[in-house]
Order: C-alpha cells, then sequence, then structure tokens
C-alpha cells in the first residue's frame, strides 16, 4: 500500500492543485461574468442584531427595484468622443497653487469664506488658497508626516491622525491644539463644528463604544456599544443633530438595512437598500440622504439613489438617480436640491465589490438636479483625470476636485 500511495501521491497533488484553480476560475466568473439576477424583493425588516431594532417600516412606500426619474438617461457610460476643446469658454479650470505638495485625501476641503483649505504634506502645515491665486498658511503649527485628516465643516478646525495612532484637535481660529484619545478613528463633526462623533476602538470587543464628546475632548459620552460591527457603522453625523451615525446590516445577498443612530438613545425608523456596500451622505437640511449601493441589475458597479431621512419620512420617495458612481465623489449645493459629482466615464462589472477596478477610469463631471433627475455635464474640463473629491465653494462659484492620480486639486469656475 505504501508502494502504492507514494507512486500515487503526484498525480493526486496535481489533480488537487487543477481542483482549486478551476474553483477559484468558477468564483471570479460567478462575481464578474455570470448573467445578473432578477428584480430586488420588497421592503421586509430583519429581526435581531447587535443595535435596538428600529420601528417597523411596512406603511413606508417603496419602489421595488428602484424607479428612475422620468426621462432619466443613465450616466457613466464612454464619454471619450466628447470633444471639450470646444467647450475651453465653459468654464474656467485652474489648478490649485502648490497642487503638487497637497494631500488632498488627507482634508482638503472648502472653507466657509470660499478658499480651499488644504494639507501640505511637504511643509506640514495647514494653508487656504484664495481666488487672486495667492496661499497663506492657517498656523504656524507643524503637524508632520499626518495620516489622516477631518476638517470641520467650516474648515476652522481640524482632526489629525498620527501613524503612531495619536489624535489631536487644532482650532486654527485660537491656535489651540487638544489631545483627543489614540483609540478614536473616524471621526464625524456636527454642523457647528463644535462637537464631534467618532468609535472608541477599545483592545476589548465589548468596551468598543460609537462616542461623543466636544470638539476639545471634554463631556465624553457613550451612545452606542460597537462590539465586531464597526466596519458597518458610519459615523456620519446629521445637520439636525439627531443622528450620530447610520448602522447598515445585511438581510440577504442583495439588500441591507439602514439604522439611524440618535445622539440621545433615540429609535428612529429603519430603512430598506435595494444593494449593498450603502454609504451615504446627508443634505445640507439633514432632510434627505444622497447614497450608493451595488445591484446585480447594475452589474455590482456603484448606483447613486435620493431617499427622505428624516423622522417619520425616513425611507420616503427613494430614487434611483441613474448615475455610476459613489457618494463621496459628490458634494451638496447649499439649498441640497442640487449634487455635483464625479461620474467614471465607463466602470468595469464588478467595481462595487472591488473599487480598486476604478482607480484609473478618467472622469467627468455632472451637475445633478435632485428633485427632477436632469443631469448636466460640466463643460470645458479638459484632460483625464480619476477625482477623489469633490467639494464646492461657499458662493457656488467654484468647484473644486482633487485628482486621485496626482494628489493635485484643481477648480473649476461654474
Amino acid at each position: 500500500m505504501r508502494i502504492l500511495w507514494e507512486k500515487a501521491k503526484p498525480y493526486l497533488i496535481v489533480f488537487g492543485f487543477i481542483a482549486v484553480v478551476l474553483g477559484l476560475g468558477f468564483l471570479i466568473y460567478w462575481f464578474f461574468f455570470a448573467p445578473v439576477g432578477g428584480p430586488v424583493n420588497g421592503n421586509v425588516n430583519s429581526g435581531g442584531g447587535l443595535f435596538p431594532r428600529a420601528n417597523d417600516n411596512s406603511d413606508i412606500p417603496v419602489i421595488n427595484g428602484g424607479d428612475q426619474f422620468p426621462n432619466s438617461n443613465e450616466v457613466g457610460r464612454a464619454n471619450e468622443n466628447i470633444n471639450a476643446e470646444t467647450n475651453l469658454n465653459a468654464v474656467i479650470i485652474q489648478q490649485v497653487p502648490t497642487a503638487v505638495s497637497v494631500a488632498p485625501a488627507l482634508g482638503g476641503g472648502a472653507s466657509s469664506d470660499g478658499g480651499f483649505v488644504y494639507y501640505d504634506k511637504n511643509t506640514d502645515k495647514f494653508y487656504k488658497t484664495e481666488d487672486s491665486g495667492l496661499r497663506k498658511a492657517l498656523s504656524d503649527q507643524e503637524f508632520p508626516d499626518a495620516e489622516n485628516v477631518v476638517l470641520s465643516p467650516g474648515a476652522d478646525k481640524a482632526i489629525v491622525q498620527f501613524p503612531d495612532g495619536s489624535n489631536i484637535a487644532y482650532d486654527f481660529n485660537k491656535q489651540q491644539q487638544y489631545t483627543l484619545p489614540k483609540e478614536g478613528k473616524d471621526f464625524s463633526f456636527n454642523s457647528s463644528g463644535d462637537q464631534i462623533a467618532y468609535k472608541f476602538m477599545a483592545p476589548d470587543p465589548e468596551s468598543r463604544y460609537l462616542v461623543s464628546s466636544g470638539f476639545d475632548g471634554s463631556d465624553f459620552k457613550l451612545i452606542e456599544p460597537l462590539g465586531y460591527e464597526d466596519r458597518d457603522v458610519q459615523v456620519n453625523w446629521s445637520p439636525t443633530g439627531q443622528v450620530a451615525a447610520l448602522f447598515r446590516k445585511g438581510i440577504d445577498a442583495d439588500r441591507q438595512e439602514v439604522y439611524f443612530i440618535g445622539t440621545q438613545g433615540e429609535n428612529f425608523r429603519s430603512m430598506i437598500t435595494p444593494g449593498r456596500d450603502f454609504k451615504g451622505e446627508w443634505s445640507p437640511q439633514g432632510d434627505r440622504l444622497l447614497f450608493s449601493i451595488y445591484t446585480p441589475e447594475a452589474d455590482y458597479k456603484p448606483t447613486l439613489w435620493i431617499v427622505e431621512a428624516q423622522g417619520d419620512r425616513i425611507g420616503f420617495n427613494r430614487k434611483d438617480l441613474g448615475v455610476q458612481t459613489w457618494v463621496d465623489k459628490c458634494t451638496f449645493d447649499d439649498g441640497g436640491t442640487t449634487a455635483y459629482c464625479a461620474v467614471p466615464r465607463e466602470l468595469p462589472r464588478g467595481s462595487g465589490l472591488v473599487r480598486e477596478l476604478a482607480d484609473k477610469v478618467p472622469d467627468d463631471l455632472y451637475k445633478i438636479d435632485l428633485r427632477t433627475g436632469f443631469k448636466t455635464q460640466v463643460q470645458g474640463v479638459v484632460g483625464r483625470f480619476t477625482a477623489d473629491k469633490v467639494f464646492l465653494s461657499d458662493d457656488e462659484k467654484t468647484l473644486y476636485y482633487t485628482d486621485k492620480k496626482t494628489g493635485f486639486a484643481y477648480k473649476v469656475k461654474l
């Protein structure tokens, strides 16, 4: 028997290797090339879970499968034949001064007076650019090797995180620094910028909480236990101040239920999304959510939706905007009726599952009327870019975007 085993062993190894390769090939085919499934089911609540159950949603009108706005053509298809050279006079596009040293993903943003605030990784300082093209340092304070930056709504305060895990808060008006817990991550400001919410990630999962505090770390409060669920909690303080975070929970392969976690333990309605990987951004008034999900019907590409998200209206009037992009590539106007988004020209199938597939796909900028779904392309933007973030100036006359590939920041006169 031992002799037979030794003779057969090489063949068994070869057959085993072939079986593994075939299995992996089948999984790749299933997720990226197999025919897509049927329509999404209706709004059904799921029981249990770490967080308190929300009220029953059986009376919420939901459009199964996601109806689009009338006459809304899908944006995000190939636009390579658009000749932007003919529209050069439509807008002015300009590289933000010294943008080569900008780390926009680490905290670029529009300030309350219309400038663009960013962290310069070469000088370790924060700067604001003026319309004239000049820039000025917001402080002489240096922040060496900042790993992540979160700016307040007016860009006059910042939370800076460092590779060693330390976190500080800095007030540019007062020129004052405060120390925040090393366990903190995923910080979010309230609308006035005087309070923050974040995840307190203690080593023991039973001691991990969603918490809030003053900007300087005072008035520390526990909001909700996180346990092992932190990856599905999006800390995103609503403009009304009522909601500190959004928690998504899978119902089945195609849907998620989203819970609204109140700052005072409120038990808000939940809502169902007809897709997965929910990410949401509040309208300036806090009454609606712009969100992105991926669905089998869209070949597992991200699609953009709008829905009511306040009080008893949570989950009402959910609409597919017919745009294939992620919500973090969008920004609202002040009235909350318009969104400006960077929209990839042609997303590969499965990019909602593996976002890196879209890292080199060029974007176009679109203005989207959230009341009608009408979309217009921002003309005159020349060249290929893949936007990381989009910001609108306070006077709504300038649109900023940051290029994921180069790290440069640009502005477009609307």
